[in-house]
């Protein structure tokens, strides 16, 4: 009988896919019984994913094959030390550790191909530990030479698999992009989310201080007066705080990351031909006379490239 540790680990995308550790642990379980073996501690992993070798549960799993009479230790601090980390004795001196690691897949230990392979190779072996994988094509243990070599085969194609998966991410947001669909988890100022084809909505509320700061700064304000004017209005940020200026800055010149969607694109073009509509209007009334003129510096200061024709059109 072969005592054994079992490690078991989710990320965030394995758990909207489903895959949970309680279902790895029964698994994991009903294999060793059925192999005679115990599983004589549990070490689940929340949260982090497999493209990391440097994970709390994971060296604590690792630090019981050592020793059982010890606490486990907390993990190295890098490749360099892992080896010293190793070969230090425990703190009651006797080193009498679980026989091997007992995982479910491949993907649960590493996705990264040279981590998978330096804890076999530098960590496991070294000292006569076994990693036993479950899933696949049948059982897996590398304390035998067949076992090593499908070890470091089933590292290749997990970290082939992660590479396709972000190949495929990067090919489906840039799609995303070039439709004009909005990609980010919080809309800019001045919009709100409309889950219906990934595009935005105007929030009225918002609207009406994005058009009030770009009018105040069309009719030659400076930056710190129009902040003194929201907050003397009582105007705050989605958090409750007093505007900055490079927060209005860039809430004149648009979102960046938005600009490629419609509806960012429509709704700048429009406040902007409102805003300077209404800051011509309080030039007049305050009879400036180069009204014309100061509102053409403005344009050339700070105004997005692509509303220069249509904003010079509508004035």
């Amino acid at each position: 009988m072969s005592k054994l540790i079992l490690y078991g680990r989710v990320s965030t995308e394995d758990q909207v896919k489903n895959t949970s550790l309680e279902d790895q642990r029964y698994k994991l379980e009903g294999f060793a019984a059925a192999k005679g073996d115990e599983i004589v501690e549990e070490y689940l992993e929340e949260g982090w994913s497999g493209t990391t070798l440097w994970r709390p549960r994971l060296w604590e799993a690792i630090s019981r094959l050592k020793c059982l009479l010890c606490k486990p230790r907390p993990m190295p601090s890098g490749v360099d030390q892992a080896e010293g980390w190793w070969k230090t004795k425990c703190t009651c001196g006797k080193m009498e550790g679980a026989d091997g690691l007992i995982v479910w897949d491949m993907k649960r230990l590493s996705r990264n191909s040279k981590n998978l392979i330096f804890l076999v190779d530098e960590v496991l072996s070294k000292f006569n530990k076994g990693l036993i994988v479950v899933s696949g094509p049948g059982e897996c243990d590398t304390r035998t030479p067949q076992g090593r070599f499908i070890i470091q085969l089933f590292g290749l194609l997990a970290q082939l698999d992660r590479e396709e998966f972000l190949g495929r991410m990067r090919d489906s947001k840039k799609a995303q992009r070039r439709e004009g669909k909005f990609l980010g988890s919080r809309p800019p100022y001045g919009f709100t989310a409309r889950y219906e084809g990934n595009g935005l909505g105007i929030n009225p509320r918002e609207e009406l201080v994005v058009l009030t700061v770009m009018t105040e700064y069309y009719a030659g304000r400076r930056w710190d007066e129009i902040v003194n004017k929201l907050e003397n209005e009582k105007i705050y940020t989605r958090g409750g705080q007093v505007f900055k200026y490079q927060a209005l800055q860039r809430m004149f010149h648009g979102p960046e990351g938005s600009m490629h969607v419609p509806e960012v694109q429509d709704a700048y073009r429009r406040w902007h031909q409102t805003a300077i509509i209404q800051a011509e209007a309080i030039l007049k009334e305050e009879k400036v006379l180069d009204a014309e003129r100061v509102i053409a510096r403005r344009k050339e200061r700070l105004m997005p490239n692509f509303l220069v024709d249509t904003t010079d059109g509508a004035a």
